[in-house]
């Protein structure tokens, strides 16, 4: 079974959430992710992980889930994670996530166009 997840949007700061809270939260929500993928064989995730250019917090959660991927994860860029037009900050987060985890593979654009 493959799992499907997309529009995480992982945003700290927001007006009236506490830091605190939304990280809380984020954890509980990557405990729920790693439950399913128990029951899969892979998790495709389809973009917008983030909400903007991730701050160091934000980075800190995603390699805090990264580091605890348990089955093959391919990633998509998505709109939200887009720099301008054609460029993706995931590019700069590729060999960091495969080093941290082999099992992740980050797919963007340049990905795709070397498929072509």
């Amino acid at each position: 079974m493959i799992l499907f997840t997309a529009d995480w949007h992982v945003k700290l700061g927001q007006k009236n959430v506490p830091i605190k809270w939304a990280i809380n939260r984020y954890r509980y929500f990557f405990e729920q992710v790693y439950e399913l993928e128990s029951q899969c064989t892979m998790h495709i995730i389809g973009g917008d992980l983030f909400d903007r250019l991730p701050n160091m917090e934000e980075l800190e959660l995603y390699f805090s889930f990264i580091r605890g991927v348990t089955i093959p994860t391919i990633i998509f860029d998505g709109n939200h994670e887009a720099t301008r037009k054609n460029k993706t900050f995931f590019t700069q987060l590729k060999n960091a996530s495969a080093k941290l985890n082999p099992l992740v593979e980050i797919v963007d654009y340049l990905s795709l166009i070397h498929i072509s």
